[in-house]
């Protein structure tokens, strides 16, 4: 990275995230993908060449980041006439120097020696304080050995005390885990009720923050280790295709009729491909049905984040992986969501689910279309067309609300304000209010638009759901 770039990063990427209203809501405004901002914020940096967007963004959006941006560092441009030198005058340390005949060669001579002697000093410190380690090394090595041979020597009634040490520690951590747990459930008490009054472009950033908080934490768990490397390589675009490429692998060798089960189907594949070996590195056998299931739903999940990006191939493994399943007897609660999940989502695979950004710009296009087909219906009035064609030359806002123009230019225009603040379910019910030739006119956008909030929707319950997994509990149903 050049100077010039270091000077214009911006490093305090947290901040300004959160002055945009979170991560999904700056990917939104910036038209970006989630896991772009979700880059920044991990890194706490955001690059240069990013800088001029993110202040037009800001400035569009009304978000206030002037505070939060570096200063560049401002040089003397000076231009003025000639200046007199002014003469120097000897210090008192040169009189000194001076009147002692001390010469600077003498100085350096005894600043070098200085130096040296130091240095030999450092020198001897160091070589002291490793001695020291050595020592300190081989006595304990030696007392190792002298309590290995010990415990060797130890009559069995005295192993049997040991044994029952060990027996009581064991009980004291499966005391500690229970307690764990029990704050698990609460955890995911709070996510299945807790958030349900939000709007959901507001869950699904919380969701969002908290699964990322969860990848985050080093955890000894196969499936939460996998998980984090997951959204590692979602995070770096070098590493990100090997995804895909393992769900392509998965989706097309794995046999949902087989008459191997999915962990020894999975073991196998693993085995046999080194792609698989890299990615599923590290998951415990009996845990290889969820780590696809796993890495298919956060394939769902980023593509339905997306605008218009096909999902077909995760869907499909996810399928698979819960059908074998079932086959071998396991029908429990997170098999039987993936396959309502598979449900819902199947006609929507192949093309994709707008997104966000996607549908309010989609809208921008069909808002003046929505206007005209209302202005050409005959049986609007004319006072009705008059108000329409005076708000095009002046328009009325109060707290961002249009309070000039027709009802139907209202409503088109708080649709707008709406998608744009990511509030897809409230837009929906304001263009439900429209009427006649209007209404009609804003069907085919409402049946795109109530695809985007099924994505939304279904964002929130794979969410869940792969919370549920990494707290290795039982989903709520919704």
């Amino acid at each position: 990275m050049s100077e010039s770039e270091q000077l214009n990063q911006l490093n305090n990427a947290g901040a300004i995230i959160e002055r945009f209203g979170g991560i999904r809501p700056m990917a939104t405004k910036m038209n970006v993908p989630v896991t772009t901002v979700q880059g920044w914020k991990k890194r706490d940096a955001i690059p240069a060449n990013r800088r001029e967007e993110i202040i037009k963004v800001a400035n569009d959006h009304n978000v206030s980041i002037q505070d939060l941006l570096k200063a560049p560092q401002q040089t003397s441009s000076y231009t003025g006439g000639y200046v007199p030198p002014v003469q120097a005058q000897d210090s008192a340390i040169v009189r000194y120097l001076k009147n002692y005949n001390i010469t600077a060669y003498s100085v350096v001579q005894f600043l070098v020696f200085i130096a040296l002697m130091g240095s030999i000093i450092y020198l001897g410190l160091t070589i002291f304080h490793v001695r020291d380690e050595n020592t300190r090394l081989q006595t304990a090595l030696l007392k190792t050995e002298k309590d290995l041979q010990s415990f060797m020597e130890k009559q069995p009634e005295t192993l049997t005390q040991d044994l029952n040490v060990i027996e009581a520690t064991a009980q004291a951590l499966e005391e500690k885990i229970e307690s764990l747990n029990l704050k698990t459930r609460e955890l995911n008490d709070f996510l299945n009720t807790g958030e349900k009054n939000k709007d959901i472009s507001e869950r699904l950033n919380s969701l969002e923050q908290q699964l990322t908080e969860m990848a985050a934490v080093a955890a000894p768990q196969s499936l939460r280790s996998f998980y984090a490397k997951i959204q590692g390589y979602r995070q770096d675009p070098q590493q990100e295709p090997l995804l895909q490429e393992s769900i392509k692998l998965l989706e097309s060798q794995f046999n949902a009729a087989g008459k191997e089960s999915a962990t020894k189907q999975l073991e196998d594949l693993r085995k046999s491909d080194s792609l698989l070996r890299v990615v599923l590195e590290g998951v415990a056998p009996q845990e290889l049905p969820k780590a696809a299931q796993l890495l298919a739903l956060d394939g769902i999940r980023t593509a339905l984040a997306d605008d218009k990006k096909s999902y077909t191939r995760p869907l499909n493994l996810a399928d698979k992986v819960q059908k074998a399943e079932a086959a071998q007897g396991n029908k429990n609660a997170h098999n039987y969501l993936v396959a309502s999940l598979v449900s819902e989502l199947a006609p929507y695979a192949e093309g994709g689910t707008p997104s966000v950004a996607g549908l309010a710009k989609e809208f921008d296009a069909a808002a003046g279309e929505i206007v005209v087909a209302y202005l050409n219906d005959p049986k609007v009035p004319l006072k009705e067309k008059a108000k329409a064609r005076l708000n095009d030359v002046v328009q009325v806002k109060k707290s961002g609300d249009l309070v000039t123009g027709t009802e139907t230019q209202v409503l088109v225009s708080k649709a707008q304000m709406l998608l744009a603040e990511g509030k897809v379910e409230n837009a929906i019910i304001a263009l439900q209010g429209l009427q006649g030739a209007a209404a009609a006119k804003a069907q085919p956008f409402l049946q795109q638009a109530r695809v985007t909030l099924l994505g939304m929707q279904k964002q929130e319950e794979i969410s869940r759901l792969i919370m549920s997994y990494l707290l290795q509990q039982t989903p709520a149903a919704e």
